[in-house]
């Protein structure tokens, strides 16, 4: 009987052993004890794996988990212009698992075009392990490009669309009739009994373009970041009398700001377009354009005739 138990007892240990080290390419992956129980008058083996197989265990039951990767259909969404781009996440194309999971984070700042940032998937370990899944990363970088840009120059830019506006907004402001006080929103010598009576455009006298310096961008991020500005011309005929005639010299600035161009080099700026006037052209360049350029990059641009007979500007 005991010589049966004993067989019995070997038989089972043989077979235990064939089979894991079949598993283990005929690797020695077992050891094996043998104790002998005197109140049953038997030997009872055991199996005790080796550190090895434990580990390739531990393997194969990482790998039977579900991977889940938080940033496989995250969309980046960007809002703004460079260089004040804010950059957000948007999950709604996300499995189910991952909207009901994750958030994600990102460095509270304004980014440019050629920045790259990363984005960090927070999450419950503990729960996604639970569920059964692991994650595949937690972070993950992109770059920015192709956003909307404010110019620092106007090289090779077609600003006809903006020229149309800037003639339109001209005829507004010069619009005057006989006998008005003022012309383009400047008194003229009216209290010497001068009116209007009529005005001649000598044309674009000057043109400027002006730019934040990078220094100043974050601290200037409210004002423009950039304005175009063109000094028209302007010989007013006033008159106290039909023998009292007297030309004025008048100079408009128009000013067009935050100019900016699209991934398809469409050139976009602001809707408000603003003006001043003044019968002092060198105060008025002084006082809005010299005395920008502690914080603005100032460059003076040549004026040119395009077709329709109205100035044209380029670098």
């Amino acid at each position: 009987m005991k010589k049966l138990k004993i067989l019995v007892s070997l038989a089972l240990a043989v077979t235990s052993v064939a089979s894991l080290a079949a598993c283990q390419k005929n690797e020695e992956v077992l050891s094996e004890n043998y104790d002998f129980d005197e109140s049953s008058d038997s030997y009872e083996s055991s199996v005790v794996l080796s550190s090895e197989t434990k580990s390739e265990i531990s393997e194969l039951s990482k790998s039977s988990e579900k991977v889940l990767d938080p940033f496989e259909k995250l969309k980046i969404t960007y809002t703004g212009t460079s260089p004040y781009i804010v950059v957000s996440t948007d999950n709604s194309s996300c499995d189910s698992i991952i909207k009901e999971n994750f958030n994600y984070q990102i460095e509270d700042k304004k980014y440019k075009n050629g920045d790259s940032f990363e984005v960090t998937a927070v999450y419950d370990s503990y729960s996604i392990e639970t569920l059964g899944y692991s994650v595949l990363n937690n972070k993950k970088s992109y770059t920015i490009k192709d956003c909307p840009e404010f110019i620092t120059n106007i090289d090779g830019l077609d600003l006809s669309e903006m020229q149309s506006e800037i003639n339109d907004k001209l005829t507004v402001v010069t619009a005057a009739k006989e006998g008005d006080n003022f012309f383009a929103g400047f008194p003229l010598d009216w209290t010497s009994g001068y009116k209007f009576n009529s005005y001649e455009n000598k044309g674009l006298k000057s043109a400027y373009l002006i730019s934040l310096k990078s220094d100043f961008e974050d601290k200037y991020s409210n004002d423009a970041y950039n304005k175009l500005m063109l000094v028209y011309d302007y010989n007013v005929t006033s008159k106290r009398n039909e023998d009292d005639v007297r030309k004025e010299k008048r100079y408009v600035m128009i000013i067009v700001n935050n100019i900016s161009l699209d991934c398809d080099s469409t050139v976009n700026w602001d809707v408000n377009i603003d003006y001043k006037s003044s019968d002092n052209y060198d105060g008025l360049i002084i006082d809005e354009v010299t005395s920008q350029k502690e914080y603005y990059n100032v460059t003076e641009l040549s004026t040119a005739k395009d077709t329709w007979g109205v100035p044209k500007i380029s670098n």
